[in-house]
């Protein structure tokens, strides 16, 4: 039996993850040097010295109400991940596997269970969901919401015919000649102004903006989401286009004239490589 014990303990005392036992209510009672070292700790003295219980550890005090509504109807827990402080107050995020041990009369003796820190998995995770977020609102950018969402699952390519869509296109006349007499910068800062207030104005109308190339701005009306009244809120959308370069004309002392021309008919619309967008009527 003292071979047994001693085996035993060399095992715990030499693990490289954390093992733990605590009783009903949370107590420590006892824990072994890798668990001690996940917490911040020198020794398993000093965690149980200082750390009575286990509650003190949660970032979110629930999680202990947590730990124990999952333990209870089959009585082991398992991948259990959760927010932890250390000694220094710094935070990690562990995974607890933890099982019931009961006496012979099925009375609830203690929990003992083990802990691994996956404080990099658990970044790494964060930031694969931030880049997935961020290539997310870059192809929202670029393609309309129904569309965007088709690439996800769909490797086809993507071609559908509407009956009734209008096309407005429009430029800058003379932007060349009033590129000529303005810095680079300025230029930028035009553009940058006008096709926002061009943009809130789609918005306003529910139109989508096919692309920009330059001084040109396209917008359709009638896909993906098919409307009745595409030409006449294409129509709208022109004449406030002319206010606003009107407006921006006058801010900057400028003379701005915008062309227009909008056709209305059937289309072909299609997403190229799923990265580009285009309109053949």
């Amino acid at each position: 039996m003292k071979q047994t014990e001693d085996k035993y303990r060399s095992i715990v005392e030499n693990a490289i993850n954390g093992i733990f036992q605590t009783s009903p209510t949370g107590d420590y009672l006892s824990a072994n040097l890798a668990l001690a070292k996940v917490y911040g700790y020198d020794s398993p003295e000093e965690l149980l010295a200082k750390l009575k219980n286990s509650c003190q550890l949660y970032v979110n005090p629930s999680d202990r109400d947590h730990f124990v509504a999952e333990i209870q109807p089959t009585g082991v827990i398992s991948c259990f991940e959760v927010e932890v402080y250390r000694k220094d107050s710094s935070t990690i995020w562990v995974e607890e596997n933890a099982r019931k041990v009961r006496d012979c009369q099925e009375k609830l003796l203690y929990y003992e269970g083990i802990v691994t820190d996956i404080t990099r998995r658990r970044q790494a995770e964060i930031a694969l969901r931030l880049e997935k977020e961020k290539s997310e609102r870059l192809l929202l950018n670029i393609l309309p919401e129904p569309i965007a969402d088709r690439p996800k699952d769909d490797d086809s390519a993507i071609a559908e015919s509407y009956e009734e869509v209008s096309i407005l296109f429009a430029d800058i006349v003379g932007f060349t000649a009033l590129s000529a007499q303005m810095q680079p910068i300025q230029i930028v800062n035009l553009l940058n102004h006008l096709f926002s207030e061009f943009d809130h104005l789609v918005d306003r109308y529910r139109l989508e903006k096919i692309k920009t190339i330059g001084d040109a701005y396209m917008v359709a009306a009638g896909l993906p989401i098919p409307r009745k009244d595409h030409a006449h809120a294409i129509a709208q959308l022109a004449i406030n286009m002319q206010t606003t370069v009107q407006n921006v004309a006058k801010s900057i002392g400028e003379p701005l004239q915008l062309r227009i021309g909008i056709n209305s008919g059937v289309v072909i619309a299609g997403v190229i490589s799923h990265w580009y967008k285009e309109v053949y009527l």
